[in-house]
């Protein structure tokens, strides 16, 4: 059984889910990648799967080379950046299950586009540059898990205005 079906298949509060959640969009943001919206709530990946929470990132196909090079380096700093605020939240292992599936993305999209002499150094420097976003950034991220867990689901231009206020 992968992680992600193993993670799902245990109810995870929403508290946590809107934590995990604002920390990939508050993070996506701040390292300009522009997000469609963000949700505590069941849906569907590309796969069709059931997965809990996810962060829809806009398509970026129109993007010159050079961009999407970037862009693919900043979304491990993003699929990275949960794995900072478990000990901010406190919710111990459940927490971590979402980080593990977070992990291996990150791994993959690094073993994509890298030789594999370079994929340590790369996920050492992002590690540290998610881990510092999220310190800088946490009262965004806890407004905006703060809101998910009212309505549930944020559009971009609302993680953004949250942002703003705060």
């Amino acid at each position: 059984m992968s992680n992600t079906s193993w993670y799902n298949t245990y109810m995870v509060s929403d508290r946590v889910r809107a934590y995990h959640e604002a920390a990939h969009a508050v993070v996506a943001i701040v390292m300009g990648i522009p997000i469609e919206q963000t949700t505590i709530l069941y849906t569907n990946d590309e796969n069709g799967r059931k997965i809990y929470g996810h962060t829809k990132y806009k398509d970026l196909t129109d993007a010159s080379h050079e961009e999407q090079a970037g862009i693919i380096s900043d979304t491990v700093i993003v699929a990275l950046a949960p794995i900072y605020i478990v000990d901010k939240i406190g919710e111990g292992e459940l927490a971590t299950l979402g980080c593990l599936i977070d992990y291996e993305r990150a791994n993959a999209i690094i073993a994509s586009f890298t030789e594999e002499n370079d994929r340590e150094k790369l996920l050492t420097k992002a590690k540290h540059k998610a881990n510092k976003e999220v310190k800088k950034n946490w009262e965004y991220i806890r407004a905006v898990a703060e809101e998910l867990l009212v309505k549930k689901t944020l559009t971009g231009k609302e993680v953004y205005e949250i942002m703003t206020r705060v």
